[in-house]
């Protein structure tokens, strides 16, 4: 023992520090992610909020630690299913929480990248954009405004109004 470093205990890459049992519960460390992921898909729009507002706790806005955790849920597959999810619903709470996670996940510059690509993505945000409530017009914003489509849309929008008049 005299002359060994003290083991080193594994960081977690969503929270960069050491998930203990003790202390708090980590998703990741006890291997909660793959049944809330199972729960995107539940008939219950309930469920599918709590598993969405669950699923949502593991994004730290920090610039950092956001980049290793959107990483990790992207190994896990959370990123594909939650913006199948989004895709696919309505205006409501669902899409609000939905849209929330996706706007974070847009953050980080590769995955705003790839989904910048994804036209039912776009088709949704837009969407959401136009008839969503005022969080998730905030939201979608944010959101086509790391995608840098935003100002495709409003120009849409202007050249419409003008051809109007």
């Amino acid at each position: 023992m005299c002359g060994r470093p003290p083991p080193e205990t594994s960081v977690c890459p969503v929270h960069n520090a050491p998930c203990e049992d003790d202390n708090q519960l980590c998703l990741l460390k006890s291997n909660r992610i793959k049944p809330l992921v199972d729960l995107l898909v539940d008939e219950e729009t309930y469920v599918q909020i709590v598993a969405v507002e669950a699923l949502s706790t593991l994004i730290i806005d920090t610039s950092k630690s956001l980049k290793r955790a959107i990483g990790e849920l992207d190994q896990q597959g959370v990123l594909d299913e939650v913006i199948a999810l989004f895709t696919d619903i309505h205006p409501g709470i669902l899409q609000e929480r939905a849209i929330w996670m996706i706007e974070r996940i847009l953050r980080v510059e590769g995955h705003s990248h790839i989904y910048s690509l994804d036209q039912s993505l776009l088709r949704a945000l837009v969407e959401a954009f136009k008839h969503g409530n005022a969080n998730a017009k905030k939201h979608a914003q944010d959101a086509l405004t790391n995608l840098k489509q935003l100002s495709g849309i409003r120009g849409k929008a202007s050249s419409q109004a003008r051809s109007r008049r």
